[in-house]
């Protein structure tokens, strides 16, 4: 019975590993999304329906990334058990 058990957590082992990639991930869209926020408004002409798109795609990525925090923290709890 040991080798299921076994067998569980490397599979929440590998589901927590691709979360993690996959949040690092989200981070490096929103620091880029962020730094073309930046220089749009440094640089250019405020373009508001720019800023609208940007804004909805740094939006859209956070609530994934909220998502796969959940996740994430379901996964260690129920390692933990």
């Amino acid at each position: 019975m040991i080798i299921p058990f076994q067998q569980i957590d490397l599979t929440y082992v590998t589901r927590l590993n691709r979360l993690d990639k996959i949040y690092r991930d989200g981070e490096k869209i929103l620091k880029e999304c962020q730094d073309t926020w930046d220089y749009l408004l440094d640089t250019e002409e405020v373009s508001i329906p720019k800023l609208n798109v940007l804004q909805d795609k740094m939006e859209s990525v956070r609530e994934i990334m909220a998502t796969i925090k959940q996740e994430m923290s379901r996964i260690k709890l129920e390692l933990s058990n």
